[in-house]
């Protein structure tokens, strides 16, 4: 008895069928992701140029206008304060005295 192995080839062929529909259908899909991943990538990159860019950049130059402004700020609360200084350090200093001397008095 010689076995028949005519099934087998039709098996054979079919799975060599499916395989080839397989591999199709993988680089159908492969192409169309890179396709949307390129849409996606474009879109991005249109949206950082006419949106993200414009807005960073008017970020960049309020930060630098506040910079600007609290420096102004510092400079002026320093010349208040060694105004003030110079102006009241005799009321001051009398008035620790005072405090002394009448704290030495109590005891």
């Amino acid at each position: 008895m010689s076995p028949d192995l005519g099934t087998t080839n039709q098996w054979l062929g079919i799975l060599a069928a499916v395989a080839v529909v397989e591999l199709a259908a993988m680089l159908i899909a492969g192409l169309v992701a890179y396709r949307a991943w390129r849409r996606v990538e474009a879109a991005l990159t249109r949206i950082e140029a006419e949106q993200i860019a414009p807005l960073t950049a008017r970020a960049h130059e309020l930060l630098d206008e506040m910079q600007g402004r609290l420096a102004s700020v510092d400079r002026t609360v320093d010349v208040v304060r060694s105004s003030v200084r110079s102006r009241f350090w005799p009321v001051i200093g009398l008035a620790r005295a005072v405090s002394a001397g009448v704290g030495r008095l109590r005891t």
